[in-house]
């Protein structure tokens, strides 16, 4: 292994889809150890066009706390943004409704990590 760093390009999904010519997405799987709130600031136009969009993130609140972010911070944008989340559990292979305050009991297990299933709340009339 090398040490030191290596320089990578990056881009927004807004920017990867806009030069792409495609308007909007299906299923997105978000796993950027931290970054996920920037990830969300930069797909915001994708969410808006992609009306039944599934998000798949990695919810990490030990490494959110250790990079200073409160984990619920990560969760409160989801919904702002129009998402409905569930919890993946992967012991039971089944989808968990899930509410922040039961959440935060698993936060003090620094090794504890989930994935979570997104989906876009479908808009009223």
């Amino acid at each position: 292994p090398t040490k030191g760093a290596i320089p990578v390009e990056c881009t927004s999904i807004d920017e990867f889809l806009q030069a792409s010519s495609a308007q909007s997405a299906d299923v997105i799987k978000i796993d950027v150890e931290v970054a996920e709130l920037f990830v969300l600031k930069g797909m915001k136009e994708t969410i808006k066009r992609s009306d039944s969009l599934i998000l798949f993130v990695e919810f990490n609140p030990g490494c959110l706390q250790l990079a200073g972010v409160e984990p619920g911070t990560l969760l409160q944008e989801l919904e702002s943004l129009g998402f409905e989340i569930q919890l993946i559990d992967e012991n039971s292979r089944r989808l968990i409704q899930i509410k922040e305050d039961r959440l935060r009991e698993k936060y003090s297990n620094p090794s504890w990590y989930a994935n979570l299933y997104c989906v876009k709340r479908r808009r009223s009339c």
